[in-house]
């Protein structure tokens, strides 16, 4: 990291001071000329094998002698404010929801009504009005007035539970 960083100053810091020195300079060949000549200079100081002659020929070229760097501690960020909590749709995309602490894990109800799609998927209502739609493809068999659990599962997902039956399923809300 040190060798980075000595290294990326050692480059820059020329080649920054002579575009200062020559763009400052109106006519344009003569311009041209200075920044050709700052990148011979630097060019010839990539040649030097030696670590420190290479740093000394980079200090003579931007005119000054080595400096020691001073380290500055990392500063850590402040706490995020209200205002920046409350995010867009857009900014919050693809992040994991937060979930309040209230928010119900299970559900308990009753089903009051059973129906079967084109792929002999059940669709039920419940007694408290929600729409359940079985999102797997496998036979589970289930009737009104049936005491069913939905928990919430893995990857947002949510999974049936028929009281006095084994086994479950994966259901999706409707309505």
């Amino acid at each position: 990291m040190n060798k980075t960083a000595t290294l990326c100053f050692a480059l820059f810091s020329p080649l920054a001071l002579a575009a200062q020195n020559c763009s400052d300079i109106s006519d344009q060949r003569q311009r041209l000329a200075c920044f050709d000549k700052a990148a011979t200079a630097m060019a010839n100081c990539q040649k030097f094998e030696d670590k420190l002659d290479r740093l000394l020929c980079f200090d003579e070229l931007a005119g000054k002698q080595p400096q020691a760097v001073a380290v500055v501690a990392p500063v850590s960020k402040p706490a995020p404010t209200p205002a920046a909590q409350t995010a867009s749709a857009e900014d919050r995309f693809g992040m994991p929801k937060v979930e309040a602490e209230d928010e119900a894990q299970s559900l308990s109800a009753t089903v009051s009504k059973v129906k079967f799609d084109a792929y002999d998927r059940f669709i039920i209502t419940l007694d408290n009005g929600q729409v359940w739609k079985q999102a797997e493809s496998r036979r589970y068999k289930i009737k009104p007035d049936y005491k069913v659990t939905i928990e919430k599962a893995a990857l947002g997902s949510f999974l049936l539970i028929a009281e006095g039956r084994g086994g479950s399923t994966r259901v999706k809300r409707v309505q």
